[in-house]
């Protein structure tokens, strides 16, 4: 895999926001191979970094009552967008680092089909962070003492896995995330977890709808579509059937 791309949505660029979602941007953009990036959504200064940063922008996505962008409109343009076939969805507040891109590279190496997932660690934003030779490992060595990983925020894939009838869930808000490994797990495509050799970081900031709010929304939607919840459980990769060792062997849990 020469290069892939990645496609995201923003919060409007004000208040901590504005340095969280500069700081995901460009970690992502230090990325090798040097990803294709698109950030879909018109959200206040999302034109403006694009332009700054070098990524590109696209400004119309369907969006929900509450005004959260669609799951199934941001899926399909994020893969129509793509310049290559190889895509990931981050969302815009984590932080990747180089292993990310070699585990993708090195999934979908060995997959046609394939969903690559993973926890990320949860810190706390402070400020702008300096991209200088050495940022990695400084950050890397950081996290030694926060707990250990959690929650499901990333997903790669091959361009067209996800295409037809995609549920109108409200990003942002809970369910989408399970949709994505469930119905991969219903098609019996791949889904590979790559927790223990990925660092992602998701800095920490105040939640833009109340718990019971995001716990609602979706829910109707999720229960219309046959979700199992009990089959999969939401943020929980360890019930991927394949995992990515740190030796590099994809070994097969059940």
């Amino acid at each position: 895999m020469n290069a892939f791309s990645i496609f995201a949505t923003c919060k409007p660029f004000v208040g901590e926001m504005a340095y969280i979602q500069e700081n995901a941007i460009r970690s992502w953009l230090t990325l090798e191979p040097r990803v294709d990036l698109v950030l879909i959504g018109d959200d206040s200064g999302a034109k403006e970094i694009s332009g700054r940063l070098g990524c590109r922008f696209y400004a119309d996505v369907e969006r929900a009552f509450c005004g959260a962008p669609l799951f199934n409109s941001l899926f399909a343009l994020g893969q129509q967008l793509a310049k290559h076939d190889v895509v990931c969805y981050l969302n815009a507040d984590l932080i990747v680092l180089q292993d990310f891109a070699d585990a993708l590279c090195h999934v979908a190496a060995n997959f046609e089909w394939f969903l690559m997932i993973g926890k990320h660690w949860r810190v706390g934003a402070g400020g702008l962070l300096d991209f200088r030779p050495g940022w990695q490992q400084g950050l890397k060595q950081s996290l030694a003492q926060h707990s250990k990983p959690t929650a499901l925020d990333y997903f790669g894939f091959r361009r067209g896995l996800y295409v037809d009838d995609l549920p109108e869930y409200a990003m942002g808000y809970y369910c989408w995330d399970t949709f994505l490994m469930w119905d991969a797990m219903c098609r019996e495509v791949p889904v590979v977890d790559v927790s223990s050799v990925v660092t992602v970081v998701h800095q920490e900031h105040k939640k833009y709808a109340p718990q019971s709010e995001r716990g609602d929304l979706n829910q109707v939607i999720h229960k219309r579509v046959g979700v199992n919840r009990g089959a999969i459980k939401a943020g929980n990769p360890a019930q991927a059937q394949f995992v990515l060792l740190a030796n590099g062997t994809i070994q097969c849990r059940y």
